[in-house]
């Protein structure tokens, strides 16, 4: 799988009778950036926990940096080298954003840690109970990147915050694909996909219907708009 940061095929997962995925294929390019667009219940973070080994699928396979998701030794040695931004960051809330960073610390080492936390400025000696949806956010993009990892799994890496701050993510993640990071976001809006993304694969009901360089989204697109359910 030279070239291949993630390869998916074929991979399925119900919850019971409900359909989170079916038959999801995809792959994303070493080093590019690819958003998985869709809106919200469409399957972006079942898709996500699936590739992380936090799920077992039902059917179908998939690889991250080489490694077998269903291997549970492989997939250990591939997450040295992963980093994860969650939906919703949660950690003990008595400890500290530094001591959060601590364990990380230890687990994967973090040689960037003091210069990602001047740049997101997380508050690093308040308890994480008392952080905003923003705060966590910073303090889990910092976690995330602060091994200098080949990929990095995102999931809504944007959600709660503000404008500012955000430009300021998309700037970096531009920057790390330029140095060779490999980014794997998941969005269910448009106009954020177009700012960064080199491909967009588009989900709904569970089902791949597309997958596209960004160039021919925006000009199918002709607006910026928001992918909406219904």
């Amino acid at each position: 799988m030279e070239g291949t940061a993630v390869s998916v095929s074929g991979l399925t997962k119900y919850y019971g009778d409900v359909k989170a995925n079916e038959d999801v294929s995809f792959e994303v390019k070493r080093g590019e950036i690819f958003g998985f667009l869709g809106p919200n219940g469409a399957g972006k973070s079942t898709t996500i926990r699936l590739l992380l080994g936090f799920l077992k699928p039902d059917s179908g396979e998939a690889h991250v940096l080489g490694h077998d998701v269903t291997d549970g030794d492989a997939l250990v040695e591939a997450k040295r080298s992963i980093g994860y931004v969650p939906s919703e960051f949660s950690f003990h809330e008595r400890m500290t954003g530094n001591a959060v960073l601590d364990y990380f610390e230890a687990m994967r080492g973090g040689n960037r840690r003091d210069a990602l936390a001047e740049t997101f400025t997380p508050p690093l000696e308040r308890r994480v109970g008392e952080y905003s949806t923003g705060n966590k956010q910073k303090l889990a993009l910092v976690q995330a990147f602060m091994h200098d990892p080949d990929l990095v799994v995102m999931d809504e890496p944007t959600s709660g915050l503000d404008p500012l701050v955000q430009r300021r993510v998309y700037d970096f993640l531009l920057e790390e694909s330029d140095d060779g990071t490999t980014v794997f976001f998941s969005s269910h809006i448009l106009s954020e996909v177009e700012k960064i993304a080199d491909r967009v694969g588009v989900i709904r009901d569970g089902e791949i219907v597309g997958i596209e360089d960004i160039y021919d989204v925006t000009s199918m697109s002709g607006k910026v708009l928001e992918i909406e359910t219904g």
